[in-house]
């Protein structure tokens, strides 16, 4: 079964929903690290076959740079 995978993020949150036959949406707040912020939702993504990314500013550029 596909896995997609919608994201909604800016510098300060991420909204994560998987599609599939029981939809699950995380959210993650920064701690003030970037690093860790984008790591975190990184993992979240692991294993997705689609992402869609979505979101106002360049946070979608940032974390498509990762």
């Amino acid at each position: 079964m596909r896995k997609d995978v919608g994201v909604w993020l800016d510098h300060r949150e991420a909204w994560i929903t998987r599609f599939g036959p029981k939809r699950e949406t995380i959210h993650i707040k920064t701690d003030g690290n970037s690093h860790h912020f984008y790591g975190r939702v990184i993992e979240e993504l692991t294993g997705a076959d689609r992402i869609a990314i979505i979101g106002p500013g360049l946070a979608k550029k940032e974390l498509e740079s990762r």
